[in-house]
């Protein structure tokens, strides 16, 4: 029989050193050094050998490494579009480079080499800014894992705490102007848990709102507080827990933590507004930490349950990065708490609030006041103006007020923004739609936040007084145009 020609082109199958060499499959090898196969139909060679000087774990940037290797764990490698991943805390440029990544048994630490730095660190010398530190049991088995940005890093043998290490960047609690108020911009090794509020010490606490805003006591470092108070003629009927859970980098949701004590509501409508503590007591410039003790989270979630059922409903998302119109302010009691919050008012002392919920007055009540004007039949007014004591509602801080009793009801914008009597523009041109003469109409006016949440309510009798002279109104006919006349 002529020779006959048996074609091999697929070394895919890899490496087959159990099989007897007369039995492996076409695509594999019966024994291969320094080769790589990952291209379909190549064998490749792998390179060259460097010899790279050795140090030791607790040289801080050895340009080598020697530590406690566990045998088929723990070696790594991953690529990301930031620098400085082998020196944690750093903040670095996006220019990218490849990271090895290798476990010491002798400390539990992970040491990242930097292609491009082309030296190793685990940080040793500063134990607690380790690049990545796993725990203090020896032998672990530990694995990698790398997505979205951030490798994770476990131990098969569950005897130390899951790590995530990535790049976090971040500008939290933005003013109107962009700016913010605590900026993060560095690597960051974190256990990869998304843990609750609870877990992250930060205590939740309920605050009486319906007298006064809270005071310096009721804001506290680690702590997040909602402030509550209610409304008449609502839909919430029974006793409620509040929740909050938070929201972390990639929109991923941590445990709720409950409230403690319950807010009991008969026909009422309910009004929260969350304050964030710190640390640092601010009036102006920026804080340095995260007031939530976890650099990942950038975002609340606020929840709420009946008693005593078990099912929780979503309430607001709150946005920590989010400025612009809705933006965060400082909140300062005129005393040394100084904290954030959404949906407040304006206080004594900066105010920096995302203004998008219920607004709780500061001072003395609203007054409303109504004066009743002598018109024509066809231009019937009735004038009406708002006085805010105290300190008023804010900078900036606009109001609506809604009139009805005479027909369609109408809004105007007010603004609330200072204390004082408020008058003229469109406020002072509220119709009164065809009233008789001499006659007493009831009017309803309230007073409402940019949520429509009613802050001040009155129901007032006035008489209306029509010029006797005035003309009354035209009589539409088919000749008028639409919507007074025509087809």
């Amino acid at each position: 029989m002529p020779k006959q020609i048996h074609k091999i082109e697929q070394f895919h199958g890899g490496l087959n050193s159990n099989s007897d060499p007369r039995d492996i499959a076409d695509n594999e090898l019966s024994a291969a050094t320094d080769i790589m196969i990952d291209e379909l139909g190549k064998i490749r060679t792998m390179g060259g050998t460097t010899a790279h000087v050795s140090g030791t774990p607790e040289d801080d940037q050895a340009t080598g490494w020697t530590g406690t290797l566990v045998p088929g764990f723990g070696l790594f490698q991953f690529s990301h579009d930031r620098t400085g991943a082998e020196d944690a805390g750093s903040s670095e440029a996006e220019t990218g480079d490849d990271y090895l990544a290798i476990y010491d048994d002798n400390d539990q630490q992970v040491w990242i080499y930097s292609k491009k730095a082309d030296t190793w660190d685990d940080d040793a010398a500063s134990a607690n800014n380790a690049v990545i530190d796993i725990g203090s049991t020896g032998g672990a088995e530990v694995n990698f894992y790398f997505a979205d940005g951030a490798l994770r890093v476990s131990d098969g043998n569950f005897n130390n705490t899951n790590q995530w290490y990535g790049y976090i960047y971040s500008k939290l609690f933005q003013t109107t102007g962009g700016t913010a108020e605590l900026t993060l911009d560095t690597w960051k090794s974190t256990d990869q848990e998304l843990k609750s509020f609870d877990n992250l010490s930060v205590n939740l606490v309920l605050d009486d709102c319906s007298d006064a805003n809270p005071a310096a006591a009721e804001i506290a470092a680690d702590q997040i507080t909602l402030g509550w108070w209610t409304g008449e003629d609502g839909e919430w009927n029974g006793q409620y827990y509040l929740g909050v859970s938070p929201v972390y980098i990639g929109n991923q949701e941590g445990p709720i933590t409950e409230s403690d004590d319950t807010i009991t509501l008969v026909n009422q409508i309910l009004y929260v507004q969350v304050f964030i503590g710190h640390t640092d007591t601010i009036t102006s410039g920026t804080i340095s930490t995260h007031p939530l003790n976890d650099d990942r989270i950038i975002g609340i979630r606020l929840y709420i349950r009946a008693y005593p059922s078990e099912e929780w409903y979503l309430l607001k998302d709150i946005d920590l990065i989010a400025g612009g119109e809705f933006a965060w302010k400082e909140y300062n009691s005129g005393e040394t708490a100084t904290g954030f919050w959404v949906g407040g008012t304006g206080v004594t002392g900066d105010s920096q609030t995302e203004d998008d919920g219920g607004n709780k007055l500061t001072g003395a009540a609203i007054g409303i006041y109504t004066i009743a004007d002598t018109a024509e039949y066809a231009d019937t007014t009735m004038e009406v103006r708002v006085s805010v004591g105290g300190s008023g509602m804010g900078t900036g801080r606009k109001g609506i007020l809604r009139i009805s009793g005479f027909g369609s009801t109408v809004y105007r914008e007010v603004d609330v923004s200072s204390a004082g009597l408020q008058s003229g523009g469109d406020l002072s041109s509220i119709p009164v739609v065809n009233p008789s003469n001499g006659n007493k109409k009831k009017f309803t006016i309230e007073l409402l936040d940019e949520s429509y949440g009613i802050l001040e309510k009155q129901i007032q009798e006035i008489q209306i007084d029509v010029d006797a002279d005035a003309e009354p109104p035209p009589i539409p006919s088919d000749d008028d145009p639409p919507p007074y006349g025509g087809s």
